[in-house]
C-alpha cells in the first residue's frame, strides 16, 4: 500500500502538473474534456507519485527572469505586480515567454498592455 503524500509533496505535484499540462497543451475546461484526457492525466499523476515514492529529488525550475518591459510595467503598477505574482508559476512563465517572444520592444509593450486585464483577473494566457 503506497504511503499518502505529504501536503508539501501534493502541492509540489499539483504545481508540476499545472506546468506539465500547460507545456504539453493539455487544456481541459469541461467535464467532457477532462474525461477525454483522463488516461493522460492519470499517467502524469502516477508518474509524479512514483517519483515521490522513490524519493527522487526534482530540481526546481530556474528562476524566472522577466523581460525588461514586463518588469518595468510591474514596477509601475503594484496591483498588476501582485496579480502577476499570484498566478501559478506556469502561467507566469507562459506570459513571460509570450511577451519576450516579440522582437520589438513596442510589440512587447503592446502585448503586455493587451493582457494586463487578464492578469489582474488571475487568468492565464490561454484561459477562456
Amino acid at each position: 500500500m503506497p504511503r499518502p503524500l505529504s501536503a508539501a509533496a501534493r502541492t509540489k505535484m499539483l504545481d508540476a502538473a499545472q506546468s506539465i499540462i500547460v507545456a504539453e497543451g493539455l487544456d481541459a475546461c469541461t467535464v467532457d474534456e477532462v474525461s477525454r484526457l483522463a488516461q493522460t492525466i492519470s499517467a502524469y499523476l502516477h508518474e509524479a507519485i512514483a517519483v515521490e515514492l522513490a524519493g527522487i529529488e526534482v530540481e526546481p525550475p530556474p528562476e524566472l527572469v522577466l523581460v525588461d518591459e514586463l518588469r518595468q510595467r510591474l514596477d509601475q503598477d503594484p496591483a498588476l505586480e501582485a496579480a502577476f505574482e499570484s498566478l501559478t508559476p506556469g502561467r507566469r512563465r507562459e506570459y513571460n515567454l509570450y511577451f519576450s517572444d516579440a522582437k520589438r520592444s513596442e510589440t512587447r509593450v503592446a502585448r503586455i498592455e493587451k493582457h494586463a486585464g487578464r492578469i489582474l483577473y488571475g487568468r492565464g494566457l490561454r484561459d477562456g
